[in-house]
């Protein structure tokens, strides 16, 4: 295991779950205040809606799954050393010029990042990690903020209505 990107990694992950347990109390808080002015002054009401909505579609959705990504790129190099197994285009590492897979090239890159996957399960016989959402990260950063998005569109439609 490379200690280097062991710690990396941890620091990542531990930043990750900060990162969603703020969110938790931020959405929590947003709704406390929306249930305390319920039906008392709609533009405030609608500017703590909109606030919540933009917490969970531009934080949660896109800043927390970018660092969970980076996570996996660290996780995978400290306990499979990824980088020096699949190459800068997500294929296995056969040649001596090819370049190792780098951390941008991983988080910004879909389909190298699917193809380097795919190729690390291949390579592990790890089935799991042909994709960066396992289970619980579907429960923590699909579900929960999807259930969170319900509530607040709940809470607009009785504020229209």
């Amino acid at each position: 295991m490379n200690n280097d990107e062991f710690t990396t990694w941890s620091v990542y992950d531990s930043m990750i779950q900060s990162y969603r347990s703020n969110m938790i109390a931020s959405q929590s808080l947003l709704l406390a205040v929306e249930a305390i002015l319920f039906e008392k002054n709609l533009i405030v009401e609608a500017t703590i809606c909109l606030i919540g909505l933009i917490q969970l579609w531009y934080v949660w959705f896109a800043i927390i799954r970018a660092r969970a990504i980076i996570s996996d790129f660290h996780k995978f190099n400290a306990i499979y050393n990824f980088n020096q197994i699949v190459n800068i285009n997500g294929k296995k590492m056969c040649e001596e010029t090819a370049l190792p897979l780098t951390e941008s090239v991983y988080v910004k890159n879909k389909s190298i990042r699917d193809k380097a996957n795919n190729n690390l399960a291949e390579l592990t016989g790890e089935r799991k990690l042909k994709t960066n959402f396992r289970i619980t990260r579907v429960k923590l950063d699909i579900i929960i903020p999807i259930s969170f998005t319900f509530i607040w569109i709940v809470l607009i439609i009785f504020q229209v209505c």
